[in-house]
């Protein structure tokens, strides 16, 4: 069965007229997988002093017109400093939301690109890639030792640790792979954030004299 929620079509003998009804479905489903994974990126990364927050941010903007699906697994810190509106969109009966338990501060966020599944931490947590779903996406509460345990199964492709961010460390590792599967052509200078790219940018005015 679909575990990307995008409406496909069961069966090859749908008329026309279903097969419009499930195109338009999987692009509804996309635009709100990129809103969902930038609520991940803006909002919720940056809800309890997350040094990494900035990076995470200019790296996976990057890809977000790759995204298919987006799962959102709410830290249970990151609950109580989310307005009225978002705390009910995370009580949803919906499988483009989750809650996590057992660190604290922490949220993740599962991110469905086709040929590749990543798993996101926020703060210093792993990011990890899988060339399928690793986890049941109808699951509405998760552990942090569950996610852990997927990491060196037959699934996973990759785990990096988001050390040294301001020099680029965990993004540097991780950019060909994407480029690699996503067939993207993303240079480490635009996964930079914006101060560091007007940095380099004076830095080149100057240079030129």
């Amino acid at each position: 069965g679909d575990t990307d929620g995008l409406g496909l079509a069961d069966s090859l003998e749908d008329s026309e007229t279903e097969a419009d009804t499930d195109a338009e479905t999987e692009g509804e489903g996309e635009a709100l997988s990129e809103e969902d994974l930038k609520l991940f990126l803006e909002v919720l990364s940056d809800s309890n002093q997350d040094n990494n927050y900035e990076y995470r941010k200019a790296f996976w903007m990057q890809f977000l017109d790759k995204v298919l699906f987006a799962k959102i697994l709410l830290g249970q810190d990151a609950l109580h400093t989310l307005n009225d509106e978002m705390k009910t969109r995370f009580r949803l009966e919906n499988d483009s939301y989750g809650r996590l338990r057992g660190i604290q501060g922490q949220s993740a966020v599962y991110i469905d690109f086709g040929v590749i599944k990543i798993i996101e931490f926020t703060h210093s947590g792993k990011v990890r890639g899988f060339s399928e779903c690793p986890i049941n996406l109808h699951q509405r509460m998760y552990t942090k030792t569950e996610i852990d345990s997927l990491q060196g199964g037959t699934l996973n492709l990759f785990s990096f640790l988001h050390s040294s961010p301001a020099t680029y460390s965990w993004q540097k590792n991780l950019l060909p792979f994407m480029n690699q599967y996503l067939k993207t052509n993303i240079s480490e200078q635009d996964i930079e954030i914006d101060a560091d790219k007007k940095r380099r940018e004076a830095f080149m005015r100057n240079r030129r004299g």
